[in-house]
């Protein structure tokens, strides 16, 4: 089997070469966990083996390719079936959600971000997402979003 970490960035790559950019931030915010043969069957005399593909990810990840009908979720797994070798299909994805100081950053070779840059912007990414939900559930108003007064009902 390949290595397990270059799957991961060659779909980054295929992600990237597509014009999928932040279907790519999804996953090159993930590690390869475990890559397992759940199927097989012959083609003639050669064996082909489907494989279960588990990553670990942050939270933000986590909820978004846990969702099955999310259009990131659809395109990282396409990127999967298009670069794993010619013996192996994907057959399903899993992710696991790692604490903040478990997340690992499989950088695509044309990207010079560190993994402190990266820790900082999915810290950045998760406090606007805590804002947007906050002001989508009635918690403050947007005009009020940059301050930390609560408007009441």
């Amino acid at each position: 089997m390949t290595n397990d970490n270059k799957v991961i960035s060659d779909a980054v790559q295929f992600l990237r070469d597509g014009g999928e950019n932040e279907a790519a931030n999804v996953l090159s915010t993930c590690a390869l966990e475990e890559m397992e043969v759940i199927d097989d069957w012959w083609d003639g005399c050669e064996r082909i083996d489907g494989l279960l593909i588990v990553l670990r990810g942050p939270r933000i990840t986590y909820e978004i390719l846990s969702n099955r009908d999310h259009p990131f979720t659809k395109s990282i797994e396409n990127a999967f079936s298009a670069v794993l070798p010619s013996h192996a299909y994907f057959k399903t994805l899993k992710i696991r959600a790692s604490a903040s100081s478990e997340i690992a950053y499989v950088a695509p070779e044309s990207t010079s971000a560190t993994q402190a840059q990266v820790r900082d912007l999915i810290q950045q990414i998760e406090t606007q997402k805590g804002l947007m939900l906050e002001v989508a559930t009635g918690g403050r108003r947007i005009q009020m979003a940059g301050t930390s007064t609560k408007v009441g009902r």
